[in-house]
């Protein structure tokens, strides 16, 4: 007899779930509690930014291109770009001026898309630089000179 009552009260129980709604859809898989994931950002070559080889490199070279671009004196030039989305878009660029002849060295900052150029002795003509950014996929927006 104990052993019905104990059936009765599992089917009670199993009613009064299936009317409150507890045995409902599962839980997503994120909680309450925990906050939502930020969506990253990919590079040109469809890994995630900053996972690549390209983007790797160019972000060892870019801090060690930041101390050239600050003491960088009067031979050299401002390049406001359009078209930058990650660190291997930045090397694209940096290589691209590095092929100009009297290119000392260049600093490109993806995120606010500036490249510096430094020259050694005569400047090569701006329509050069210009020239090798779009060759590699780039829009130069202005030019200034420093």
């Amino acid at each position: 007899m104990q052993h019905r009552g104990w059936l009765h009260r599992l089917a009670a129980c199993a009613a009064l779930i299936a009317l409150t709604g507890m045995l409902a859809e599962p839980a997503s898989a994120q909680s309450v509690n925990s906050k939502p994931q930020a969506k990253r950002e990919m590079c040109a070559c469809g890994k995630a930014k900053g996972t690549c080889a390209a983007c790797q490199k160019a972000a060892q070279t870019a801090r060690a291109g930041k101390k050239n671009a600050k003491t960088a004196g009067a031979n050299s030039l401002t390049m406001r770009l359009s078209g930058l989305h990650c660190e291997g878009c930045a090397q694209t660029v940096k290589d691209s001026l590095m092929t100009v002849k009297g290119v000392r060295s260049v600093n490109v900052d993806p995120k606010t898309q500036i490249a510096v150029v430094s020259f050694t002795g005569t400047p090569p003509k701006t329509e050069v630089l210009m020239e090798a950014v779009t060759k590699g996929g780039f829009k130069v927006l202005k030019v200034e000179k420093r």
